[in-house]
């Protein structure tokens, strides 16, 4: 019984940690699609509509430096630490983070004729549990600026294949956050010292 409850409460505490992004708020991902005084609704990856509360306190960082509500744009891609107010049944905002606007503010998708980019960035976290890296991504001009936020990612392999501290290049789409075709860039520094690779 007592192995019943505990696989229950882990089971439970999953659940409830699985968005969790910085101390206890929750890591919300997606495009502006709406936003007032007091609102800004957002889709996220899975075409899911979230509205979020804006108060006074709430923060807002464009390219890691101070921005205001009115720098927040429809067809913006926004990363956002939210908690639940249980009264309202409403995520309210605590920060923002403000990427580059996207061309469209329609469903992210793969489809040909979506522009491709290429990003690079060092990983500083690795998540199994919700399948996402956590990057520190350089600015991708036309995708998103330079920031620290959490990816989902192409194939679940990645996962095993990086470790934290190394630096990466994968392909991106107009639209669409999830990084594809994830590779670890070569120790370029290491290899020009000779010592990553034994002298003939």
């Amino acid at each position: 019984m007592l192995k019943q409850l505990a696989a229950l409460s882990a089971a439970i505490l999953l659940a409830a940690t699985m968005l969790v992004a910085h101390g206890d708020a929750t890591h919300l991902m997606g495009t502006v699609t709406a936003i007032d005084a007091k609102t800004v609704t957002i889709k996220d990856k899975d075409s899911k509509s979230i509205n979020v509360m804006l108060e006074k306190t709430t923060k807002y960082l464009e390219n890691k430096k101070a921005a205001t509500k009115d720098d927040v744009k429809v067809g913006a891609r926004v990363v956002i630490d939210a908690k639940m107010d249980e009264k309202m049944k409403m995520y309210k905002a605590e920060e923002i983070h403000i990427g580059t606007a996207a061309a469209d503010a329609k469903p992210a998708q793969k489809a040909a004729g979506k522009k491709e980019f290429t990003f690079r960035g060092k990983v500083e976290k690795i998540d199994p549990k919700t399948k996402m890296l956590t990057i520190n991504g350089e600015k991708v001009e036309g995708w998103m600026n330079a920031m620290t936020m959490a990816y989902p990612v192409d194939k679940e392999d990645v996962l095993k294949q990086v470790k934290v501290g190394d630096r990466i290049t994968a392909k991106v789409y107009e639209g669409d956050l999830v990084l594809h075709d994830v590779h670890v860039a070569p120790p370029a520094a290491e290899q020009k010292d000779g010592k990553s690779a034994p002298k003939k």
